[in-house]
C-alpha cells in the first residue's frame, strides 16, 4: 500500500488476524522512499501486528503485509487499521466507587486535547 504522509504525522498500523480467528501470522512494515524499513511488526507473543509511526519528513511511504511463514489460503484473512486514527493505549482509573461518577482519562496517539471523559459506574448489586 503507498501512503502519503505528511511530517509529524502518526501513523496508526494494525493488523488483526489471531485475534478475528485467521491463520495468518501478520508482519506489517513501512518503509520510506528510499526503501528503508522504519517501522515494523509481527504477530510473534500476541495475535496481532500494530505499530504507531510518526513521520520525520513529508513524502510516500510504502506499507507491506505478509505471513510470518510465507503461508496463504482461504484461512489467512486479516483486517487492517490504517491511518491518523485515535488510538487508545490506556485508561486511568481502572475503577471506581459503585454508583459514582468516574472521570477517565486516556493515554494514545491521535486523541483530542484533552482525552478524558465522565463515566457513571452502576450502583451496587441488590
Amino acid at each position: 500500500f503507498k501512503l502519503s504522509l505528511q511530517k509529524g504525522q502518526t501513523l496508526v498500523v494494525e493488523a488483526a488476524a489471531g485475534s478475528i480467528g485467521s491463520n495468518l501470522q501478520p508482519v506489517i512494515a513501512l518503509r520510506d522512499r528510499r526503501g528503508f524499513e522504519v517501522a515494523t511488526s509481527a504477530a510473534l507473543r500476541r495475535p496481532d501486528a500494530f505499530f504507531t509511526f510518526t513521520a520525520p519528513e513529508s513524502g510516500e511511504y510504502l506499507l507491506s503485509l505478509r505471513d510470518l511463514s510465507y503461508r496463504g489460503g482461504g484461512d489467512f484473512w486479516y483486517r487492517m487499521t490504517v491511518g491518523a486514527v485515535p488510538w487508545v493505549t490506556s485508561v486511568f482509573p481502572p475503577g471506581g466507587a459503585p454508583g459514582a461518577a468516574a472521570l477517565l482519562r486516556y493515554r494514545g496517539v491521535n486523541l483530542p486535547a484533552d482525552p478524558s471523559a465522565t463515566l457513571a459506574l452502576p450502583g451496587p448489586a441488590d
